[in-house]
């Protein structure tokens, strides 16, 4: 299971252009569905500090296409001729990649789609990743929704159309104290209520669920090994 959960852009990041209404900070809320829109189909989005370490980017509910070129940069100096760091990912409307870890001051995000007027993202998600090994065989996914529906006399369908979410929970039966303390930190960080990224299966089997998490728990199992669960549901 991969975590993305602590967001660099979180800090501040600059962006090469944005319209009214729909700034770049849109894309470090809690609302995946708050745009971000670019003026035109080129943008990037530099992120800057001391020591940045990023081995992982997750692009939420955005417009790109298969077709997109979505580049990763990272470099000691804001200098992109020639930079010490660069990966090119797929695109599409959701992008959930990991890497090998860079440490680096200034990373830097291309992103163009020539098919498109105007650059739309939801959720932007730059900085470290997590990965528990050893989930339970019952790892569960139950897919709900929160439509309103009644039928009349006549047995017709009388309803409205809301939103749909999943809602996962997941069980360790082989934790060590240190994977134990890793789950924790991520609990300690958001609680119940900030939405990390999580990829149940990786990022092949199940889409990637932009979520808050209820709280874990665990039980010790003897020989400095520990049990434990965890229950996330899918926020819009």
């Amino acid at each position: 299971m991969i975590w993305m959960w602590d967001n660099l852009l979180e800090d501040g990041f600059s962006a090469s252009s944005e319209q009214p209404v729909y700034p770049a900070s849109n894309v470090v809320d809690r609302f995946q569905e708050t745009l971000w829109k670019a003026q035109g189909n080129v943008a990037t989005v530099i992120l800057s500090g001391t020591d940045l370490e990023v081995s992982g980017l997750s692009i939420l509910n955005s417009n790109l296409t298969s077709g997109a070129t979505v580049r990763l940069e990272g470099n000691d100096t804001n200098v992109w001729a020639s930079p010490s760091f660069s990966q090119t990912f797929t695109g599409g409307g959701t992008v959930f990649e990991t890497f090998t870890k860079q440490t680096y001051n200034y990373f830097r995000l291309f992103v163009e789609d020539t098919s498109l007027l105007d650059l739309e993202i939801g959720y932007l998600f730059l900085g470290d990743h997590l990965q528990t090994r050893g989930i339970s065989q019952g790892a569960k996914i139950n897919y709900k929704e929160q439509n309103a529906r009644q039928f009349s006399r006549s047995n017709q369908i009388i309803g409205q159309t809301q939103y749909q979410y999943r809602e996962a929970s997941v069980k360790f039966p082989n934790l060590t104290n240190a994977n134990r303390l890793e789950i924790k930190a991520v609990w300690d960080e958001v609680g119940s209520v900030k939405p990390i990224i999580v990829a149940l299966w990786g990022d092949d089997h199940e889409a990637p669920i932009f979520a808050v998490l209820d709280q874990p728990t665990f039980t010790t199992a003897g020989n400095q090994k520990w049990t434990g669960s965890i229950s996330f549901r899918e926020v819009g």
